[in-house]
């Protein structure tokens, strides 16, 4: 049987490098490093879908481009992302292997981000956070500290949303009993929702998962939930909140529930609707019963759109009318939310097709479902650059709801 190169799901964004435009490609498994490929040769590694012969995408590359490539340079172009782990096959799999059994055998989630993305160090870490609430300004005087049910909170690094985090953290009063954070998984799911047992640590102290809960899911839901679990590995978008938690409340800090939230991408496309989706509702009907009576803060770790070169768009989008535009479908979608509307909220995305690529859909989705009708309040709007020439860019948003 011939052999049809499979790429891994990877993130594809051009980079400058000393004038030259490259394509890099990030995993967002942790499985690989990033690696750096000039255009013709990244085609070539998209054309490898799993659906084409080494001959195959030879041709269909000579077709797309006019560009002659043999089957050797193919061939040695797959054994060079194979070797860098970017392509499926034997040596992905034992990796894959390998890491998850790590994971599964270790007592703790590490902090997968310090060092990178935040400092290491407690007291040093806690100074970092401190020059953004800073930033953020003082209270907003009509806005108490206590009664807040949700928060829908950026989980972008800090370096670009700090204040925004801070606006929405400090919206918080006394520790509740339990904290659900909702996150976006940036890995392809193969579940709508994915748990853990493991705590998550920060440089601050860790976070407690509230495993008992954790096991009663999976007992009423089915052990589906720890299908990608090891996608808690490397994702942030549940970290950054753990960060913050222990920056606000210390050892004061309640047990938690961290829950990645797989793509609604499907559900756009095919025009559907969420709660079509019986293992995603069903999950979220039974999380809701096992909570009742408790004083529950429910959080989604989720940005807004995602827009311009870097994230696949043709052209510029840093002009003030493509600004203007995405902020327009972002306010429509957020003033759902502030109504504590789900179907609201999604057919605000959904109406648009998704265009700005709004990657905090599942887990925004998902609080309000949970949550129920609430009166919400916007405290912070920031698109955020993405790129060095400030054509791409990130939405967030900092919003309460009680």
């Amino acid at each position: 049987m011939p052999v049809r190169p499979r790429l891994r799901p990877l993130e594809l964004f051009p980079v400058d490098a000393d004038g030259e435009v490259l394509i890099c490609l990030r995993d967002p498994a942790g499985l690989a490093e990033r690696a750096f490929l000039r255009r013709p040769a990244a085609l070539l590694a998209v054309l490898c879908d799993g659906t084409r012969t080494i001959a195959e995408v030879a041709r269909d590359f000579s077709r797309k481009t006019g560009m002659g490539v043999t089957d050797a340079v193919v061939e040695n172009l797959v054994a060079q992302l194979d070797e860098a782990l970017l392509v499926e096959g034997p040596r992905v799999a034992a990796r894959r292997q390998a890491v998850a059994d790590e994971f599964r055998a270790a007592a703790i989630r590490p902090a997968a981000h310090a060092g990178p993305c935040y400092p290491v160090g407690g007291p040093e870490l806690r100074a970092y956070l401190q020059a953004f609430e800073a930033k953020a300004g003082p209270r907003d005087g009509g806005l108490a500290a206590d009664g807040v049910a949700g928060l829908i909170a950026p989980h972008i690094d800090f370096g670009r949303g700090g204040p925004a985090y801070a606006r929405a953290y400090r919206a918080l009063g006394e520790p509740p009993d339990l904290v659900i954070v909702l996150g976006t998984d940036h890995s392809i799911a193969t579940e709508p929702f994915s748990l853990t047992r493991k705590p998550y640590a920060t440089p601050l102290g860790d976070v407690p998962t509230d495993a008992a809960l954790v096991d009663r899911l999976a007992r009423e839901v089915g052990e589906w939930v720890f299908a990608d679990e090891l996608h808690h590995k490397h994702e942030h978008s549940i970290e950054f909140q753990a960060v913050w938690l222990r920056h606000v409340w210390g050892e004061r800090t309640p047990a938690f529930l961290p829950v990645l939230c797989g793509s609604l991408h499907r559900e756009i496309e095919s025009g559907g609707s969420p709660e079509g989706d019986a293992r995603r509702t069903g999950f979220l009907d039974a999380l809701a019963r096992a909570v009742a009576g408790r004083r529950v803060l429910v959080i989604a770790g989720a940005d807004l759109a995602h827009v311009g070169p870097h994230f696949g768009d043709a052209g510029s989008m840093g002009g003030a009318e493509s600004r203007a535009r995405v902020e327009a479908d972002d306010r429509a979608a957020l003033a759902a939310a502030a109504a504590g509307d789900a179907g609201a909220f999604f057919a605000a995305v959904a109406g648009v097709r998704d265009r700005n690529r709004t990657c905090g859909l599942a887990p925004i989705w998902a609080s309000l479902r949970l949550l129920g009708p609430r009166r919400g309040r916007l405290v912070d709007y920031a698109q955020c650059a993405a790129d060095p020439t400030d054509d791409s860019f990130v939405s967030i948003a900092s919003l309460t709801l009680r």
